[in-house]
């Protein structure tokens, strides 16, 4: 009888392990979304902030009584407004790849479930073979 029990644990094994790796791989979904949405958000909070930086620039400007817009000033708020996008870009492919980097974690966690349950089904088989052969050859208790 211990071959059918083995079969029954093997499965039960190889199912415990795919469910196991379904729920990292959904995890890790969710925190890539996760991670996306706050590196967007972070882009925009950094793009607000330097659209306020260069209107306190240009007020600094026409205050002290420069012509605003021309000139060194316009290169200067040029070169502002340049940083600023490349920030806001730099923290969107940051959060991209550590995005990308969980979406293949948890990929790979399911990969690893599928394939315990597959091990589980194969020795499910071997199990219920061989005890199947134990019988047939007169073994000591149909299984080992």
């Amino acid at each position: 009888m211990s071959g059918p029990l083995k079969a029954l644990g093997s499965i039960q094994e190889g199912n415990a392990a795919y469910a196991a790796g379904s729920y990292s791989n959904a995890v890790a979904q969710q925190n890539a979304q996760q991670t996306q949405a706050q590196g967007e958000e972070e882009g925009s909070r950094i793009r607000a902030q330097a659209r306020a930086t260069m209107g306190e620039a240009i007020a600094a400007q026409g205050g002290a009584g420069f012509q605003v817009g021309t000139g060194s000033n316009l290169e200067a708020l040029r070169e502002s407004a340049i940083n600023g996008e490349l920030d806001v870009l730099t923290t969107r492919h940051k959060a991209q790849l550590t995005a990308d980097s969980q979406r293949s974690s948890g990929a790979l966690e399911l990969m690893k479930g599928k394939a315990a349950r597959t091990a589980g089904y194969i020795g499910a088989a071997t199990a219920i073979a061989t005890s199947a052969e134990k019988a047939a050859t007169g073994g000591a208790g149909g299984g080992g």
